[in-house]
């Protein structure tokens, strides 16, 4: 029986972020040969986005239990390094990575660097070496959404790609977009002391989940004192100097150190 083509796999997958890494490990756990191509970070946002947004979702709850008065001392508000939080987001990373790393070895899955481009039904070319399979698995994974009428920052204006790499805590943060990922980030600066403005276009903050959790969460983030800005379109975003000036269809601004 000829051996198989170095070149050639059982399954293909493209994209190392945590869709894929599941299924390269299903596959070689079948004992089939897999090839992982990837042109960005391993498990890409599943470290790189999730886990350093929960990670300081964990830091910041952290910091309001040590600040919580009322049971029996009054505590005093600690300063807070956010160069520290970064680093250890970083550390945290980086050893998670490592791990993924020794399990991609572990199951002889063979990783293949760079960006890929189908050639034809069962070929793709990575930085110009050609690659077959029997069977390929696309998981591109996302990036965020981009509103081109505003000017690419991306240090005072940003996405969630920039905003978990904050190595210094604005002072006031202005949160185009009440979802999920809004929502999460509102609470989080909320919690290390920014002055947090959350503002969406829709009657209610997390639109697409059941009515009693948007109001849940509305009651508690008010009381939080966070500001929600409802029924409310953007027209324009710019940085000023050293702020971002947000002017709703409406005509108010709103002018904040950092946009998410």
């Amino acid at each position: 029986m000829a051996e198989a083509a170095p070149n050639h796999f059982d399954v293909l997958i493209i994209g190392a972020g945590p869709g894929g890494m599941a299924a390269a490990t299903r596959g070689a756990l079948k004992g089939l040969k897999i090839g992982l191509v990837n042109g960005d970070r391993l498990w890409g946002q599943g470290i790189h986005g999730a886990y350093k947004s929960k990670g300081m979702y964990e830091l910041a709850k952290d910091h309001r239990v040590a600040t919580k008065p009322g049971r029996g001392y009054m505590p005093a508000a600690p300063d807070i390094d956010f160069t520290q939080v970064q680093t250890q987001l970083l550390q945290g990373a980086a050893e998670l990575e490592s791990m993924y790393e020794a399990q991609i070895e572990m199951l002889s899955i063979i990783q293949i660097k760079g960006m890929a481009t189908f050639v034809d039904s069962s070929t793709i070319s990575v930085e110009d070496t050609l690659y077959t399979a029997k069977d390929f698995i696309i998981a591109t994974g996302t990036t965020p959404k981009w509103i081109s009428s505003i000017r690419q920052d991306h240090n005072r204006i940003m996405t969630s790609d920039e905003i978990v790499t904050l190595s210094v805590r604005p002072d006031s943060l202005l949160i185009l977009g009440a979802g999920v990922i809004g929502c999460e980030f509102a609470s989080i600066f909320n919690t290390f002391g920014s002055e947090v403005t959350l503002l969406d276009s829709r009657e209610k903050i997390l639109a697409h989940e059941d009515n009693d959790i948007g109001a849940f969460l509305t009651e508690n983030f008010r009381a939080n004192g966070i500001s929600i800005v409802k029924s409310a379109r953007m027209s324009a975003m710019e940085v000023e100097g050293d702020q971002v000036v947000t002017t709703l269809e409406d005509g108010r601004q709103f002018r904040t150190d950092a946009a998410l």
